[in-house]
């Protein structure tokens, strides 16, 4: 079946190499050497575990005791990167943004709340206060209260990994480290990425685990990501834990708290669509490894865009379906939830992509205020 699966994908993707549809085609050659790794990684025994990294370990395991004559975990590695340039970023993935190094989707330790992973999961936690960069005094304590989250929040397989990464980017004279995502806010998943934001030069990761995902970006490269309504950067400026700073959050705070820029809606919106559509397709070849992968990441999407559209920040993609039910979109909430920690049936999942889209289908002021916007 997967080896099947793997050339149906193969087929998807060759038209699109040849018309130059790149984020089509990395997704689709992604989808086919995914399912081709596991189809050969079952007939010797190895499990994936429907993880990324478990998938390219496995190919890799299989390389290296002569099964296959070629590592393919090298090509997972970029292909990886290039979908998550345009899967996650919604944009082009381009050579020299894509394929500069390898970056790693995040770690697995913590289930849901009160799960079996050994974190401490704490329902909220509070953010950089919104005012902190306007005091010394408070900016330290600031600083001091990040750390004490890194220490309880980050799972200690991880401890060694972290203590490698903030000494690389130290020597290499980055400005600042922002531990990001779920497990900034203790909130890790099963499908939980390991997520940080490198502010200055990028770092050797190559010989890291494959659990990391590591995000460079310049001071410069920050303020207009902040200001052209870039919701993951004003994200991990927020609610991110700070490693360490040499005053470039500590302005990019002020810059949000003096401009107030709202993330962009109709960009999220824009993203969210291709993204469901995508994922309706994937819904349709059989594919439920993948189909689950696409609709949660679709459904994260429309559940950004509305919460956007409504004036409340998403948080964490454990914390939407919470945030969704909030807002009285309790359908949508329950897909969401299921695909983050169950594995639904194509015909659950089916029905999910319908409720991402009803998520889409209402334009709220925000949305109609940010689209018109676009045409001015």
């Amino acid at each position: 079946m997967k080896g099947e699966l793997a050339r149906e994908h193969l087929d998807r993707a060759l038209p699109a190499v040849t018309a130059e549809d790149y984020t089509e085609a990395v997704t689709w050659l992604f989808a086919a050497l995914e399912a081709a790794i596991v189809a050969v990684a079952e007939r010797h025994g190895i499990d994936t575990k429907k993880r990324h990294w478990e998938k390219a370990k496995a190919a890799q395991r299989l390389h290296d005791s002569g099964v296959l004559p070629h590592d393919f975990s090298q090509v997972h590695d970029i292909l990886n990167n290039a979908r998550k340039v345009a899967v996650y970023e919604g944009e082009e993935p381009r050579t020299r943004r894509a394929f500069p190094r390898r970056r790693s989707r995040g770690g697995r330790g913590c289930g849901r709340a009160g799960g079996a992973g050994g974190c401490a999961v704490t329902e909220a936690i509070a953010p950089q206060s919104a005012h902190a960069w306007t005091n010394d005094g408070a900016w330290h304590r600031s600083l001091e209260a990040a750390a004490l989250r890194v220490e309880s929040c980050l799972p200690a397989k991880f401890h060694d990994l972290h203590g490698t990464l903030v000494r690389r980017a130290r020597s290499a004279g980055a400005r600042a480290l922002i531990l990001s995502g779920s497990t900034a806010r203790g909130r890790r998943t099963d499908v939980s990425d390991l997520d940080y934001h490198l502010i200055g030069p990028g770092v050797e990761t190559r010989d890291l685990s494959r659990e990391l995902d590591l995000h460079v970006l310049s001071e410069q490269k920050l303020r207009s990501e902040i200001l052209a309504g870039d919701d993951f950067v004003q994200w991990s400026v927020h609610f991110g834990c700070i490693v360490f700073d040499d005053g470039t959050v500590r302005r990019a705070l002020r810059l949000i708290t003096e401009r107030q820029p709202w993330p962009s809606v109709e960009r999220k919106r824009e993203h969210a669509v291709k993204s469901l559509d995508l994922a309706r397709r994937f819904v349709g070849t059989g594919d439920e490894d993948g189909a689950v992968e696409q609709v949660r990441t679709a459904l994260s999407l429309a559940a950004r865009a509305r919460l956007l559209g409504v004036g409340v920040f998403p948080l964490s993609r454990a914390e939407l379906p919470g945030q969704l039910e909030g807002i009285g979109c309790m359908k949508a909430a329950h897909c969401l939830a299921a695909t983050i920690y169950d594995s639904p049936p194509l015909s659950k999942l089916a029905e999910a992509v319908s409720h991402g889209e009803d998520l889409l289908a209402r334009r709220d002021a925000l949305t109609e205020l940010g689209a018109a916007e676009r045409t001015r």
